[in-house]
């Protein structure tokens, strides 16, 4: 019996399935939250969080298509596009998570803050 090597036609449709998997299970783990914020924190809370994950999600897709755009203009080698995204990731975590967050009102008699 011969060993299988893997073509690359081979290995591109086993990464598109491990693609596919990975965004059905992350996308289902986000409405199994969403139905726990609706749950656990009311109704509202709920709708505000599936309407700030399509826009998270949105925004991503509009990166990752500038991204492409600008990697094929520069002519970019395909192992660098990965370190660049990482790279855009954790620096993008770094400012996102230590910006400082604005006090919150206290609710008070007169409905001032």
């Amino acid at each position: 019996m011969k060993p299988h090597h893997e073509t690359s036609a081979d290995a591109e449709r086993r990464r598109y399935k491990e693609s596919v998997y990975n965004t059905a299970v992350c996308v289902g783990a986000a409405i199994i939250f969403g139905i726990g914020v609706a749950v656990f924190k009311g109704r509202q809370s709920g709708f505000e969080f599936f309407a700030g994950y399509l826009v998270e999600q949105s925004l991503s897709v509009d990166n990752l298509f500038v991204f492409l755009m600008l990697f094929n203009y520069f002519k970019v080698r395909n192992r660098l596009p990965h370190a660049a995204a990482i790279s855009q990731f954790l620096v993008q975590e770094t400012f996102l998570t230590n910006r400082p967050h604005p006090p919150r009102c206290r609710s008070s008699t007169r409905g001032e803050c």
